[in-house]
């Protein structure tokens, strides 16, 4: 069976487009573990109704405690051999479960991966530059950090994935994250995995929503989530499994998230801009040596070095102009 662990935050505007795209689903044998993280809209609502018409769909409540503390309680409730994650505003196609688990099966794989379309409110979408274009194994541990570092090819995120469940039973989740938690769940799932498959299929549609919780005003839940970046940075770094350059890159990408957020919010947390500063600058050198890392986002990462009052200023009139 295939435990779908749903994290709910005011999405009533998406929900039932998500649960239904589940209840579609060619396969059968699954369970939808809906836990609702305090919601103030009519979420709830949707959610009792699908749990009321159909046994598989199990409705769970708690206080606002952040995303991936939902997926915690929702995997504690999980009873499937076979776990995935489904974000509140995104929707599968209705053939997900049942490719997933069949290549799971055939390749004895502990994650399968697809591919994902990204899709907005004006119904544009577009798809991964890093597009799979066909079966791809990865049975060592080097090739697994390669498919997610150099070729990028496996995203940071938990959506789009099928993991056998027993690799998060022991795993702690990150209270009060605001944006990234995904990378260290899914940096902790590779790490156990003993084979993953990487398929050209898309199943999984994203939504790009400017108004979502990764694209909210700076908070301190921000520096909470730069502090997780930092330390996995360091973590990684210290495997010696993967050039350190494809590594700070990559983190110093999500960094930046940060930065945006205070010029959004007209924000500047002293503390966490020196803190933020520093990193980047220690690691500038390889960061300015990543193939991988666009130009603009470096020379983002210069100016914010450079001065982080000049960088704020500058994206806060991109953020007025373009709205993101």
């Amino acid at each position: 069976m295939i435990s779908v662990v749903i994290p709910i935050y005011n999405a009533d505007q998406y929900l039932n487009r998500c649960l239904q795209s589940i209840k579609n689903q060619t396969y059968s044998d699954f369970e939808v573990i809906m836990v609702n993280d305090g919601s103030s809209d009519n979420s709830k609502e949707i959610c009792v109704n699908y749990a009321d018409n159909d046994s598989r769909f199990i409705y769970l409540e708690q206080i606002n405690m952040g995303p991936d503390i939902a997926r915690k309680t929702g995997v504690q409730k999980a009873t499937g051999e076979y776990l995935m994650y489904v974000d509140a505003d995104d929707y599968i196609k209705s053939s997900m479960l049942q490719i997933l688990i069949e290549k799971s099966e055939e390749y004895n794989a502990d994650i399968v991966c697809s591919n994902v379309t990204r899709f907005d409110d004006r119904g544009k979408e577009w798809n991964s530059d890093d597009w799979v274009t066909e079966i791809i194994e990865c049975n060592d541990f080097r090739d697994i950090f390669k498919e997610y570092f150099v070729t990028r090819r496996i995203i940071g995120c938990y959506y789009a994935k099928l993991y056998k469940t027993e690799l998060f039973k022991e795993y702690g989740f990150i209270k009060d994250s605001l944006i990234g938690e995904d990378i260290s769940g899914v940096i902790y799932a590779l790490q156990k995995a003993q084979k993953i498959i990487l398929i050209p299929e898309s199943f999984y549609f994203y939504y790009w929503n400017l108004s979502s919780i990764s694209h909210t005003k700076y908070n301190m839940r921000h520096k909470i989530s730069l502090d997780n970046y930092i330390r996995l940075k360091k973590e990684v770094i210290g495997m010696d499994i993967i050039e350190e350059k494809y590594v700070c890159g990559y983190f110093a990408e999500f960094e930046m998230a940060v930065a945006t957020a205070m010029s959004r919010a007209r924000a500047y947390d002293i503390d966490t801009i020196n803190v933020l500063r520093s990193d980047l600058k220690n690691y500038w050198k390889m960061i300015k040596s990543n193939p991988k890392t666009p130009f603009y986002m470096k020379m983002c990462i210069r100016c914010f070095i450079f001065s982080p009052k000049l960088f704020i200023f500058l994206y806060r009139i991109v953020y007025l102009v373009t709205g993101r």
